[in-house]
């Protein structure tokens, strides 16, 4: 049985520099698009070229939604298609960065197609090349890397900053909560409480009361 890597977004932003600094700009891409839109491996090479509009926004202009569904992973043999929401600050930077190497890459070796990742010969990219990008990343990160680590980080990211599970759950459109609660690594720790800024407000009411009598002592 693999032991489950828990990675924190400092973590990540470590790795990020990492591959910037190897040059590794489709990697990069690679990384932040699993990273905002906690998507399966296979997912992530059917959010192609002509789904990504950037001003395609969603959920207050926070979210990149795909211009068409793709194809999920869900009940029945077939699937479910859902439309894919992608954290526009994670990906977008990186995405342009990486877009004007790949026109460069496909223009050279005469290919043109619509595929977000691409070989080294231009053509598009298939899951073995994906997961070929991210060899060397757990020995980068100090722990085991596996692609289902993005969709944790994904969950427990956005639940940790005081997104509702309701949210997460309908922008992966999981039929049921629990799902929710599988990919949450979060702790009680982890969490922004909102009544803790009514504790402090207490306790620093408290503070001043004391503060004063001490003074008129």
């Amino acid at each position: 049985v693999r032991e489950k890597s828990i990675f924190t977004k400092e973590e990540l932003d470590y790795l990020l520099q990492q591959l910037d600094e190897k040059g590794l700009i489709q990697a990069k891409c690679l990384l932040r698009l699993i990273m905002s839109s906690g998507a399966r491996v296979s997912e992530l090479l059917r959010i192609n070229m002509d789904m990504i509009d950037l001003e395609n926004v969603a959920f207050e202009g926070l979210f990149l939604e795909t211009t068409k569904e793709i194809k999920v992973k869900g009940m029945g043999t077939g699937g479910k298609k859902i439309y894919r929401y992608l954290i526009k600050d994670l990906f977008e930077p990186y995405y342009l960065e990486w877009v004007p190497i790949r026109e460069k890459i496909m223009k050279e070796n005469g290919q043109e197609h619509n595929s977000l990742f691409i070989k080294k010969d231009g053509s598009p990219a298939t899951v073995c090349v994906l997961r070929t990008m991210m060899n060397g990343w757990g020995e980068i990160l100090g722990k085991p890397w596996y692609p289902h680590s993005g969709r944790h980080f994904w969950t427990t990211y956005l639940l940790s900053i005081g997104c509702e599970q309701e949210f997460v759950q309908e922008l992966q459109q999981w039929s049921t909560s629990a799902m929710v609660a599988i990919y949450n690594d979060a702790t009680a720790k982890d969490r922004e409480w909102k009544g803790l800024s009514k504790l402090k407000l207490h306790l620093d009411k408290d503070k001043v009361i004391t503060d004063i009598e001490e003074l008129t002592k």
